[in-house]
Protein backbone atom coordinates (compact mmCIF):
# COMPACT_ATOMS: atom_id res chain seq x y z
CA UNK A 1 0.00 0.00 0.00
CA UNK A 2 2.77 2.51 0.82
CA UNK A 3 4.39 1.50 -2.27
CA UNK A 4 1.11 1.91 -4.15
CA UNK A 5 0.83 5.74 -2.68
CA UNK A 6 4.69 6.83 -3.75
CA UNK A 7 4.06 5.78 -7.03
CA UNK A 8 0.78 8.01 -7.27
CA UNK A 9 2.90 11.06 -5.51
CA UNK A 10 5.63 10.37 -7.86
CA UNK A 11 3.62 10.15 -10.92
CA UNK A 12 1.54 13.76 -10.17
CA UNK A 13 4.90 15.41 -9.75
CA UNK A 14 5.90 14.31 -13.06
CA UNK A 15 2.67 15.46 -14.11
CA UNK A 16 2.16 18.80 -12.61
CA UNK A 17 6.08 19.53 -13.69
CA UNK A 18 5.58 18.63 -17.33
CA UNK A 19 2.77 20.73 -17.30
CA UNK A 20 4.42 23.83 -15.91
CA UNK A 21 7.78 22.99 -18.14
CA UNK A 22 6.07 21.81 -21.57
CA UNK A 23 2.26 24.17 -21.55
CA UNK A 24 4.74 27.37 -22.26
CA UNK A 25 6.05 25.65 -25.27
CA UNK A 26 3.09 24.81 -26.99
CA UNK A 27 1.76 28.18 -26.31
CA UNK A 28 4.42 29.79 -28.41
CA UNK A 29 4.31 26.87 -31.28
CA UNK A 30 0.24 27.86 -31.87
CA UNK A 31 1.36 31.69 -32.03
CA UNK A 32 2.20 33.98 -34.45
CA UNK A 33 5.63 34.25 -33.39
CA UNK A 34 9.05 32.33 -34.55
CA UNK A 35 11.46 31.02 -31.82
CA UNK A 36 14.09 33.46 -33.03
CA UNK A 37 11.74 36.60 -32.04
CA UNK A 38 10.78 34.89 -28.43
CA UNK A 39 14.72 34.65 -28.00
CA UNK A 40 14.45 37.86 -25.94
CA UNK A 41 17.91 37.67 -24.40
CA UNK A 42 19.45 36.32 -28.03
CA UNK A 43 21.35 33.47 -25.98
CA UNK A 44 19.73 30.84 -28.41
CA UNK A 45 18.14 29.14 -25.96
CA UNK A 46 13.82 30.05 -25.58
CA UNK A 47 13.28 29.69 -21.61
CA UNK A 48 10.07 28.98 -20.43
CA UNK A 49 10.32 32.41 -19.21
CA UNK A 50 10.21 33.68 -22.43
CA UNK A 51 7.80 31.22 -23.90
CA UNK A 52 5.20 32.33 -21.41
CA UNK A 53 5.70 36.05 -22.66
CA UNK A 54 5.13 35.51 -25.86
CA UNK A 55 2.68 32.62 -25.74
CA UNK A 56 0.16 35.42 -23.49
CA UNK A 57 -0.53 37.60 -26.33
CA UNK A 58 -3.28 39.94 -27.37
CA UNK A 59 -3.93 41.72 -30.89
CA UNK A 60 -5.73 44.62 -32.23
CA UNK A 61 -6.20 45.45 -35.77
CA UNK A 62 -6.17 49.05 -37.40
CA UNK A 63 -5.74 50.48 -40.79
CA UNK A 64 -2.12 52.03 -41.34
CA UNK A 65 -1.79 53.81 -44.94
CA UNK A 66 -4.29 51.61 -46.74
CA UNK A 67 -2.91 48.72 -45.42
CA UNK A 68 -4.56 46.02 -42.71
CA UNK A 69 -2.54 45.96 -39.80
CA UNK A 70 -2.13 43.74 -36.80
CA UNK A 71 0.04 44.74 -34.53
CA UNK A 72 0.51 42.16 -31.43
CA UNK A 73 0.98 42.69 -27.66
CA UNK A 74 1.86 41.19 -24.13
CA UNK A 75 -0.75 40.50 -22.00
CA UNK A 76 1.47 41.33 -19.46
CA UNK A 77 2.62 44.20 -19.83
CA UNK A 78 0.90 45.73 -22.80
CA UNK A 79 4.07 46.24 -24.28
CA UNK A 80 4.35 45.77 -28.53
CA UNK A 81 5.67 42.35 -29.49
CA UNK A 82 5.16 41.91 -33.56
CA UNK A 83 3.28 44.64 -35.87
CA UNK A 84 2.38 42.57 -39.41
CA UNK A 85 0.91 44.89 -42.70
CA UNK A 86 -0.78 43.25 -45.43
Amino acid sequence: MKRKIIRIIIGLIVVIATWIYLVPYFQLILSPFSWKEADINKDGFVSTTETDYYGNYGKKQYIESGKNCTEYFALKDGLPLKKDCK
